[in-house]
């Protein structure tokens, strides 16, 4: 008794691009758009920091920052502190430091950056997103 089993190997090829598709349209367009979203929705942000790697071969790399103070706090300590190290450098009392990083000092917060529930959203947000974006039909 001989038993033959035939796979239509074109079917599963076309299944697995779908597949393919679809995780890649995940990374590179629903991942910063969930991202953004969270960042107006849930953390009341007016203009969201989503930062999407280079596309290259299907790149999924997305990333947001978040400063511990605003950008305004920390652009002004920064511009001032330059200003005093060139106000130093004319009078010539800088010759003791270095390098600057060693006397600028950036500013500094010991208390979390995001709460825990605004990271469980965020969990939440992405788990639906993938499971809305990502299916084997």
């Amino acid at each position: 008794m001989d038993v033959t089993v035939q796979i239509n190997t074109d079917e599963i090829v076309k299944t697995l691009g779908r597949m393919i598709g679809k995780i890649t349209y995940m990374g590179g367009v629903e991942l910063p758009k969930e991202l953004s979203d969270w960042q107006t929705d849930d953390v009341h942000r007016r203009k969201p920091a989503t930062k999407r790697s280079r596309w290259r071969g299907g790149s999924t790399k997305v990333q947001t920052l978040f400063r511990p103070h605003s950008r305004y706090e920390t652009e002004k300590s920064t511009l001032y502190q330059r200003r005093l190290l060139r106000r130093l450098r004319r009078v010539g009392t800088t010759k003791r430091f270095k390098q600057i990083s060693d006397y600028i000092q950036l500013k500094r917060s010991s208390r979390p950056i995001l709460r825990d529930s605004l990271v469980k959203e965020l969990e939440d947000r992405m788990v639906t997103a993938m499971f809305e974006t990502i299916s084997w039909t």
